[in-house]
């Protein structure tokens, strides 16, 4: 399986051949520009590969009814390098939008008004040391708490495919180990595969 770039543009990731378990937790270490974020885009179906095939419980993506994909793409969870986070919003409201890609149109809008699952939200920041700012708004964070509330949200996104983009490069040594424990236990409990790129 080899994903690469657009055509006439130099391949973004090389030849590859790669095969994860269900459950599996994968760290993809290596260098800046090395291609980790295009691997991720890929395995999350967000990119689709110009050569060689993707396949997830043995099916490509890409040759799924739309509506099939929608709902695959719903099962998975990408956690970019610098959450998208709106400056305005309320930390638990952040959180709680790792939950959107399983909620209906009604209950997604209901959830910007009166969130619900508050308890989920906080035990999740919890667990990266973070619950006393619930109901903070994000853009009075730093920017490593503002990357903890975005490994949160992966939390309660309960996705059998975690994804997570170098996940420690606002965090110090041992906010960096927290985190990393967070994550793995997490997924342990959830039954979920994890692939972590890292320096």
């Amino acid at each position: 399986r080899h994903p690469a770039s657009a055509r006439g543009a130099a391949p973004a990731l090389g030849p590859l051949d790669l095969r994860i378990e269900p459950g599996e937790q994968v760290a993809v270490i290596g260098p800046s520009g090395a291609g980790k974020t295009t691997l991720l885009h890929t395995l999350a179906c967000a990119l689709r590969p110009s050569s060689g095939q993707l396949c997830l419980d043995g099916r490509d993506p890409w040759s799924l009814p739309s509506g099939a994909l929608r709902q695959l793409r719903g099962e998975l969870f990408l956690a970019p390098q610098v959450p998208p986070l709106p400056p305005r919003q309320r930390v638990v409201t952040s959180v709680l939008a790792g939950r959107l890609p399983r909620m209906g149109l009604w209950e997604s809008l209901r959830s910007l008004v009166y969130p619900s699952a508050i308890g989920e939200a906080e035990a999740a920041l919890a667990r990266f040391d973070l619950a006393e700012k619930l109901f903070s708004r994000v853009d009075r964070l730093s920017g490593g708490e503002r990357q903890r509330v975005g490994l949160a949200r992966a939390l309660v996104a309960h996705a059998r495919l975690l994804l997570v983009d170098e996940p420690l490069s606002a965090l110090d040594p041992a906010r960096a180990d927290q985190a990393m424990q967070a994550l793995t236990g997490a997924a342990r409990e959830q039954g979920a595969t994890l692939v972590c790129t890292l320096h």
